[in-house]
């Protein structure tokens, strides 16, 4: 499902709403080892959330990641690549033999606290015309594509791991959610349905439904004890570690 410029959609309010963050680390996280309940293997997705680095390192950092059951590639992976100090964050789709991976333009690190990120795609087109926007804080940074291959679609039926876990240094995190629909990023329109005019988060509703106007399939929100629970349709996930309330929020 996509939505353009003439979606007629239901915007969070962009006012009075407060965001709950929680800290992430590598010992502590969120993992599903079954394929999310009621997903279709469907070339489209989109991803939001608030996000604020509390250390650093060279390595790269994952934050998300989804892996195919039939040879543990990656299906959906986000990450920081620190690999050579480039300081920028990185998104893949694949279906285990088609990719499209996209480096951010812009970096991230830990002086620029609360940050949100959006972004969205759709690989199931033709070689060229594939579609990936990242956006931060509003902003698009979107690099170069590597868009060599013909369309497909992500086995999301037969996933095994899905995972929202930090590499290597601990970050904060709030509203994450995930659905996989495509949003035209270059509408300003659609990026309000995540974030305000003025910069903060708006609300996505109890179970993250305002955006499209139902539930996602994931959708973290709320303090330690609340965003545990996944609010989407797509299944419970298990709590790795414990998982803390972080000590600021992206709506202060």
């Amino acid at each position: 499902m996509s939505y353009g410029s003439t979606r007629i959609g239901i915007i969070g309010a962009t006012s009075g709403y407060d965001a709950e963050a929680v800290s992430l680390d590598p010992s502590n996280g969120l993992r599903k080892t079954t394929p999310l309940d009621g997903i279709s293997d469907v070339g489209q997705g989109t991803i939001s959330l608030w996000i604020k680095l509390n250390g650093s390192s060279s390595s790269s950092g994952r934050i998300f990641e989804v892996k195919s059951v039939v040879n543990g590639d990656d299906i959906i992976r986000f990450l920081e690549n620190r690999s050579f100090n480039t300081k920028l964050f990185q998104l893949t789709i694949s279906d285990g033999s088609t990719s499209l991976q996209i480096e951010s333009t812009d970096t991230l690190t830990q002086s620029d606290g609360w940050t949100h990120i959006l972004m969205s795609w759709d690989v199931d087109a033709a070689n060229g015309s594939k579609q990936m926007k990242l956006l931060k804080d509003g902003v698009d940074v979107t690099g170069t594509q590597n868009d060599t291959g013909d369309a497909f679609t992500m086995p999301l039926t037969t996933a095994l791991w899905h995972q929202l876990q930090v590499a290597n240094f601990t970050h904060d995190i709030a509203d994450f959610w995930f659905d996989t629909v495509y949003f035209d990023l270059t509408q300003s329109s659609n990026i309000k349905k995540f974030r305000n005019d003025d910069g903060k988060p708006v609300s996505l509703g109890t179970t993250g439904q305002l955006p499209t106007g139902s539930s996602p399939a994931i959708f973290f929100t709320g303090n330690k004890d609340e965003f545990v629970t996944n609010q989407g349709y797509g299944g419970a996930f298990t709590e790795l570690g414990t998982i803390e309330d972080a000590t600021t929020s992206p709506s202060d």
